[in-house]
């Protein structure tokens, strides 16, 4: 400890502060007034803090109420909240509530508005970010515990009332808007009803059939049936058609020769009984001619009643043969003019339906319309319902939930009177010593001074300047040299590098022995009490 108290450095620096004293206190007594000034001078505030729980009570979302979709939602209704609380409107009406801290005319003021929007923050807790978490802390500043609480308080039922203000002014745009999308879409469907009207009067009698062409699922319309019904009918009279000239052709040659008539297949004769029955009795005349020749000569009487009773047979055979033949035609004549009638009858029914495929698509294009147009109002009525009943639910709720009442905290925010009075100081005494090193070469020149820049490099420059500080022996032309070192003869065979040992270390340095990068300066002793000696001058030659 005495050799640090010894140091001349040390000596230097403890003379300097002794001499130049108050060139620390005034800047330490100056700080400190000014810090006691400021402690007392500045106004001090408490924090009032409220916390609160953001839910999803806007309108839209029904099936969900109280809960947030997205996070940007979320992120959405914390960044309102905030805007909210820090809009004028707010601030206003909270001070206005709260009322002003002493008498004043035009309170509250611009200012007054302004400041207490300074001291209003909104974030999350411990530091989140928006839309991580539904909780936020509303924060207010105040000059008194009480009044922070009040601010926190008002604050807060303001900026509940105003985000139903703001909900409900969302909701009251969107009713309209929505109130304007069913007018327009009540005015559409009404256009595209009255098109397809008049478009079902120019159909007319046809419109069922129209109707059930465009609805697949149906069963078959009236036009489709009766046509359904003459094909069948036109395709039997033809089968019928058919049939009869065979017949006609084959009582024509049979009139030559009426065995023919013996092979004709019983389905064309089904149409002619009384044929179909000469014929077997044709037959069983032959057969009993057979038998009777098989047992009796051809004279015996019974053998000739027999063959007369064949001939008979053939005779009214060929007699109801030319009486068939003009049935068969006149049948014939009348099959053929049904025919006429039926393809008459089916040609119309496909010009109708040809008429009403043709009209299909124009009705089908009106019916989907106007069944679009229906969907579209039903849809926008359900959207009407559903804001207005939400409207009038969320009428009863809020976008924010409190949480308890605000807490204040027991001091106030910032420095106390004392701390900053102890900042003041130090930064005094900073303030101080810096200037006293500013103005003082120091015992070892390592740059210029400040004097030097001020005054000059020597005494003589300015005659109000310092006097030289350095004594002889320093660095000036005119200065007297430096004592050289002492050279030590070389021992033979020792260690080159160094004198009287391998290392460095070996041997002590000698005291006069100068620093290899060069002679530096020459701290002068100090001189004895009671005399005075001049400084040495540490600036270098010129």
């Amino acid at each position: 400890m005495n050799g640090l108290l010894d140091n001349p450095q040390v000596q230097y620096w403890r003379k300097t502060v002794l001499e130049k004293k108050w060139m620390i206190l005034a800047p330490t007594i100056a700080c400190g007034l000014l810090a006691l000034v400021f402690a007392f001078a500045k106004t001090r505030l408490w924090s009032a803090s409220q916390t609160m729980v953001v839910r999803d009570a806007a309108i839209g979302q029904l099936d969900k109420q109280g809960r947030f979709s997205t996070i940007d939602d979320m992120r959405t209704a914390q960044e309102t909240i905030v805007q909210a609380a820090r809009s004028t409107a707010v601030v206003k009406k909270t001070l206005e509530t709260v009322g002003p801290t002493g008498s004043s005319s035009d309170f509250p003021s611009l200012d007054d508005i302004d400041t207490l929007r300074s001291r209003i923050g909104i974030a999350p807790p411990n530091g989140a970010e928006f839309g991580t978490t539904e909780v936020l802390i509303l924060s207010v500043e105040g000059t008194s515990r009480d009044r922070a609480a009040e601010l926190a308080t008002a604050l807060s039922r303001e900026l509940q009332l105003a985000l139903q203000r703001i909900r409900n002014s969302k909701a009251a745009s969107v009713i309209a808007e929505l109130q304007r999308a069913v007018e327009l879409a009540q005015e559409d469907l009404n256009d595209a009803t009255a098109k397809l009207e008049t478009f079902e009067r120019s159909v007319g009698s046809d419109l069922g059939e129209l109707r059930s062409l465009n609805e697949t699922a149906s069963a078959d319309g009236k036009l489709q049936a009766t046509h359904r019904q003459i094909t069948d009918e036109l395709r039997q009279a033809e089968s019928q058609r058919d049939m009869l000239k065979e017949l006609l052709q084959l009582l024509a040659d049979s009139k030559n020769n009426p065995e023919m008539l013996l092979a004709a297949p019983n389905q064309l004769l089904a149409a002619q009984p009384a044929l179909q029955r000469l014929k077997d009795g044709l037959v069983d005349a032959q057969l009993n001619k057979s038998q009777l020749l098989g047992r009796m000569n051809p004279d015996h009487p019974q053998v000739r009643a027999a063959v007369a009773a064949e001939e008979e047979v053939r005779d009214n055979l060929l007699s109801e043969l030319a009486r068939a033949h003009i049935a068969v035609d006149n049948e014939l004549r009348v099959n053929q003019a049904l025919i006429v009638s039926l393809g008459k009858q089916e040609k119309e029914v496909l010009a109708k339906l040809g008429g009403i495929a043709g009209m299909r698509a124009q009705y089908d294009n009106l019916a989907s319309n106007v069944q679009e147009r229906l969907q579209n109002l039903a849809t926008t009525q359900k959207q009407l319902s559903d804001a207005k009943a939400s409207l009038l639910g969320a009428e009863s709720t809020s976008l924010i939930t409190l949480v308890d009442s605000p807490v204040v905290g027991t001091y106030p925010i910032g420095p106390g009177r004392t701390m900053i009075l102890l900042v003041g100081l130090a930064g005094g005494i900073a303030i101080g010593v810096g200037l006293l090193v500013l103005t003082s070469p120091g015992p070892v020149q390592l740059g210029r001074r400040l004097s030097d820049k001020l005054w000059g490099k020597r005494a003589s420059d300015h005659p109000d300047g310092p006097a030289a500080t350095v004594q002889p022996g320093g660095r000036r032309a005119a200065d007297p040299p430096a004592p050289a070192p002492e050279v030590q003869p070389q021992a033979s065979g020792g260690d080159r590098r160094s004198q009287g040992g391998r290392r460095a270390s070996d041997s002590a340095p000698a005291e006069n022995q100068s620093d290899r990068r060069g002679s530096g300066a020459v701290i002068p002793p100090l001189p004895e009490a009671g005399t005075a000696s001049p400084l040495p001058d540490n600036t270098s030659a010129t």
